[in-house]
């Protein structure tokens, strides 16, 4: 679907910011200082993951990378070079400055390509996003968004004088040198943050974390203890067919080396410790109803995500899957990388789960708490990419290949102790990230204001006051204008006669074959 209102309208009628210029500027169509070159679309079957040249589609507008190549035939006025803008034209319309290695512009992306030198490359990189922004906001209730070149090519952009525009781009850039670099630094916290947090866990699944509290409660049951009296339990609690399964289950020696543990611990296989693992609803879920069925999308960084949900009314389905408060869901289909993905539910509403999940039935012994930070160490995940199966796109993990997780296991009363540890621990790296996603709004809405600003005149001294003050004539932004405009007019009327005398030597020339 394309524009239904003009970009002129949208310009004018837009309550956009980085819109308002300075009174004493003049407006030129972006046609009139720059060439828009669509590109092309290329034939799938010549497409190849490593040979070839990068072909640069909408998704690679802004991230300077292509995972496309293009391995056949292509004309040359579709390649992309370092340096070159580039306009992603359905989605965000995204302009972006190519930073990659050479390569072919595909369908949907167009070039910029500045035809004058009385238009400063880096001012109209600057001033655009504002006007593709503003044409994203008036297209946002359409199905489909889609710009063409055309659309890009009558964008009415601020045309100071050139002396301005220069003066503008280099304040700008010592700004937003300084906006740029406090968002370089925050952009490092959340990679520390994880770190932080992967070190936490490391820590509690290794008792460092709880080393002061071992000493002063040397009384606590033995892991191994502890197991055996669930092993007992358990032989008196199953039917005679499940004895043999159990003595099986007990009799597996670990692997892992529990003398790296504090003494009263013991790695542990999960399913030494759980009474069962089940297998969520095959059943297709709606995008409405009574209970929300939580979905692999729904487990993020060891929480559940209640921002995506689908549904089921189906009576018998919420009977049997329904979760109980602290049960922890693992994630056993999903992409190599995210496959083994836990989660803890912990009753926040009603809910139920879906086939790609695990539901963990863990014995009181095991704090499900602590088996949710055990199951989200970097420990866990070496275990996940031993053990899981890849198919063509994704990875599985089973039940029987999660029951052999070895856990670091220890006494309730450690278990608690370390959650309640790592609970804090993790309070305080959350007040943190919250604090820096501010801070980073605030460094956002810095870069806006200071190109708003500047657009309005505001930023520098215009050329005006500046030829007063210094006693020297200056060329005015309508004076720009005109001197475009009789450039482009002389461009037009060369390209027109050139045009017209290849036309008459292709007509001789057919004339002279007639009557040889």
């Amino acid at each position: 679907m394309s524009l239904t209102v003009s970009v002129r309208e949208i310009v004018s009628e837009s309550h956009n910011p980085m819109l308002h210029v300075d009174p004493s500027w003049e407006r030129i169509e972006l046609r009139n200082i720059a060439n828009v070159a669509n590109g092309f679309a290329f034939k799938s079957r010549n497409f190849n993951r490593s040979k070839g040249t990068p072909l640069i589609r909408i998704r690679n507008v802004g991230n300077n990378c292509t995972e496309c190549f293009y391995d056949g035939d292509y004309d040359r006025r579709y390649l992309v070079r370092s340096g070159d803008l580039i306009v992603g034209m359905d989605g965000d319309f995204k302009l972006a400055r190519w930073r990659g290695a050479p390569g072919l512009l595909n369908q949907r992306v167009c070039k910029i390509d500045i035809t004058t030198n009385f238009y400063d490359s880096r001012f109209l990189e600057l001033v655009l996003p504002g006007y593709l922004s503003a044409i994203n906001e008036a297209t946002s209730s359409q199905t489909v968004k889609h710009l063409s070149s055309r659309s890009i090519e009558e964008i009415p952009l601020p045309l100071p004088p050139l002396a301005e525009q220069k003066r503008v781009v280099a304040k700008i850039e010592t700004l937003l040198s300084r906006v740029n670099a406090a968002r370089e630094r925050l952009a490092k916290v959340p990679i520390i943050l994880r770190r932080f947090r992967q070190a936490v866990l490391a820590a509690a699944c290794s008792g460092r974390l709880t080393e002061e509290w071992h000493k002063e409660h040397s009384g606590v049951s033995r892991a191994d203890e502890i197991v055996e009296s669930i092993r007992r339990r358990k032989m008196h609690e199953v039917g005679a067919k499940k004895v043999e399964r159990v003595l099986e289950i007990y009799k597996y020696q670990e692997e892992n080396n529990s003398e790296k543990l504090p003494p009263t611990w013991r790695y542990m296989t999960l399913d030494k410790l759980v009474r069962s693992f089940d297998y969520g609803t095959s059943a297709k879920s709606k995008p409405t109803g009574k209970v929300p069925v939580l979905r692999m999308g729904n487990i993020q960084n060891g929480r559940i995500d209640w921002s995506d949900l689908m549904y089921t009314s189906d009576s018998g389905e919420i009977k049997k899957y329904r979760l109980k408060p602290g049960t922890v869901l693992f994630n056993r289909t999903n992409s190599p990388e995210l496959v083994g993905k836990t989660a803890i539910y912990r009753g926040e509403q009603p809910a139920i789960f879906a086939g790609y999940l695990i539901r963990v039935n863990n014995e009181p012994e095991l704090n499900p708490e602590y088996l949710n930070c055990c199951l989200n160490t970097d420990y866990a995940r070496e275990y996940c990419m031993t053990v899981k199966t890849d198919g063509v796109s994704q990875s599985n993990i089973n039940a029987q290949k999660l029951a052999k997780f070895e856990i670091p296991f220890c006494s309730p009363e450690e278990q608690q102790e370390i959650v309640y540890r790592v609970e804090a621990l993790f309070k305080l790296a959350d007040a943190i990230e919250k604090r820096v996603a501010a801070a980073t709004m605030r460094t956002d809405k810095l870069t806006q204001a200071v190109l708003a600003k500047a657009f309005r005149g505001e930023l520098v001294s215009t050329e005006a006051d500046l030829a007063r003050r210094e006693g020297r004539n200056y060329e005015t932004a309508a004076q720009l204008l005109a001197r475009i405009k009789a450039v482009r007019e002389i461009a037009g009327h060369e390209q027109a006669t050139s045009k017209l005398k290849h036309s008459e030597r292709r007509k001789k020339g057919r004339t002279s074959k007639k009557y040889e």
